[in-house]
């Protein structure tokens, strides 16, 4: 199964993994579960051995993608297994394709559109990185803070790094604490909506993505 398999064993400190004969090779493993190639166009994310964790994450993921459904924008889910959920394979992903090339700023903009989404009735897994987080009394995720992190991914896909990369994760918070968000006036049309996720001036997800197709239809506009 090659030197992924054998890593995360090392890490984890786990019993041999054996993964179904569908897998042809471990491409890597996080800390929800472990994915193997099946062929060049799908993958196999598959539950942590003895892991309650790795197997909610999974099995909450097989929910939030039955309730997406079907998008251009979504990695395509193909089904449910007894082993965990078998997903479209993609090559490579977008933190590391801007990290090493020049990247169109209309292309950038098209990223940073989505689709949102929630489930009723279920607890959050888990929680947002330091510079995705924002600052509050009661940490349990909802709208506001669902933007503000939607915020920061859309610093990172413009900027091609995370907002406050530099710093530690302590200095951030204090920073987001005083509202003292990363610069965004070099940052061309997408600046804006940026800061207002950061200072919570949209109040849906829908306000959001009204703004940024008028950016999309002005870059539109600017190409014609």
């Amino acid at each position: 199964m090659g030197s992924q398999q054998q890593t995360y064993q090392r890490i984890t400190k786990t019993r041999v993994f054996t993964p179904p004969k569908e897998v042809e090779y471990i491409v890597g493993f996080g800390t929800s579960g472990i994915v193997g190639a099946i062929n060049e166009y799908e993958v196999l994310k598959m539950y942590k051995t003895d892991d309650q964790h790795s197997i909610n994450e999974i099995n909450r993921e097989i929910l939030i993608y039955k309730i997406l459904g079907s998008h251009e924008n979504i990695i395509g889910f193909i089904e449910a297994t007894e082993r965990g959920i078998k997903l479209e394979r993609m090559k490579g992903n977008i933190r590391t394709y801007i990290e090493s090339n020049e990247v169109d700023i209309t292309d950038r903009v098209k990223w940073c559109d989505f689709a949102g989404s929630c489930s009723e009735n279920t607890e959050p897994l888990v929680m947002e990185d330091a510079r995705y987080t924002l600052p509050r009394d009661n940490y349990t995720p909802n709208v506001k803070s669902e933007i503000f992190a939607l915020g920061s991914t859309m610093y990172e896909i413009m900027q091609g790094k995370k907002p406050y990369n530099n710093l530690d994760d302590e200095e951030v918070e204090k920073r987001y604490r005083s509202q003292e968000f990363p610069d965004t006036s070099n940052i061309q049309y997408m600046g804006k909506i940026i800061n207002g996720c950061w200072f919570q001036e949209y109040n849906s997800a829908e306000e959001m993505v009204q703004a940024i197709c008028l950016v999309e239809a002005e870059l539109s506009g600017k190409s014609a």
